[in-house]
């Protein structure tokens, strides 16, 4: 039987089922992970770099809304998703060529989304602050970013807020030290407001009826590849396995019920190496609290 090119995704689905597990199922062309945008090469737009992927193809719209439509269908009968996330941090610029995707698109995927399953809460996700330097390079208002960044409605936290219904999840997604390249050595940035964002966002998100998830939280390094880059996977700069108790500490702390954790791959990756540390870490995390929905 043709599974339609869906046949990973049922298999992880059944897993879920399985385990007891509820899924955030993220739906679009801007998935978690880099490269941030797939998709298929023959809708691939032409379009420049730091713009409004979206904006540029009709084909590309046409063909979102379809698979929008179709994952929401094939997959509405099963209880085991919790709710639908629409793109992965679509306001945000990122990936290779910093596309983002523009809230008038985003809204007709959202309207997509509501007309095959209208029971479900529908989710969006944002690059929550962390600095004003890659605040800079994540929004999509470029430059002039103290004045963007501060006006009402101008945070990308706020914008998708104003996107949401209520019932619906404004998703956070929280790095507290990211390094990257500069001038072939490594820099070493670190979120000195991270916990209070958190709180201050999820306290908005209730005043307005919606919820408010934390969809990332670091659990893995954030950490260059190059020449000069990355340090040894034994040795990681901005996250090791003792900085997740710390980390979802924080958020509890700061009011957040949900919050899932970034990095299985790598968990899983460590171990095959001879690492049980990460995969340790966050037994020990499940003992103590519920981590997600």
């Amino acid at each position: 039987m043709d599974d339609g090119g869906y046949g990973d995704l049922d298999w992880l689905l059944d897993q879920a089922a399985g385990a007891g597990r509820r899924v955030l199922l993220t739906l679009g062309m801007k998935a978690p992970g880099w490269p941030e945008f797939f998709i298929p090469d023959r809708l691939r737009p032409d379009a420049r770099a730091g713009s409004d992927v979206a904006a540029a193809s009709p084909a590309l719209r046409a063909g979102a809304l379809a698979f929008l439509a179709s994952t929401v269908a094939r997959y509405r009968g099963r209880t085991e998703v919790a709710a639908w996330q629409v793109e992965n941090e679509p306001l945000n610029r990122s990936g290779p060529l910093r596309w983002w995707i523009g809230p008038e698109f985003l809204a007709e995927e959202i309207l997509a989304v509501r007309d095959q399953d209208g029971t479900r809460p529908l989710a969006l996700n944002v690059f929550c602050r962390f600095s004003w330097r890659l605040d800079a390079v994540s929004s999509r208002h470029g430059g002039r970013l103290a004045r963007l960044l501060t006006a009402p409605g101008r945070p990308p936290e706020a914008e998708t807020l104003a996107m949401l219904r209520p019932g619906d999840i404004l998703g956070l997604d929280v790095y507290r030290r990211i390094a990257s390249l500069s001038r072939g050595r490594v820099r070493v940035e670190s979120a000195r407001a991270w916990q209070a964002n958190a709180g201050r966002w999820l306290g908005r998100a209730e005043r307005e009826g919606r919820l408010a998830w934390v969809t990332e939280a670091q659990a893995e390094p954030w950490e260059p590849a190059g020449p000069a880059g990355r340090p040894s996977p034994g040795a990681p700069l901005t996250c090791g396995p003792d900085d997740l108790a710390l980390i979802v500490d924080g958020l509890a702390a700061a009011g957040h019920m949900t919050i899932l954790l970034w990095g299985a791959e790598h968990w899983l990756a460590r171990e095959d190496a001879g690492d049980p540390a990460w995969v340790a870490a966050v037994r020990s995390l499940a003992g103590r609290r519920p981590l997600g929905a």
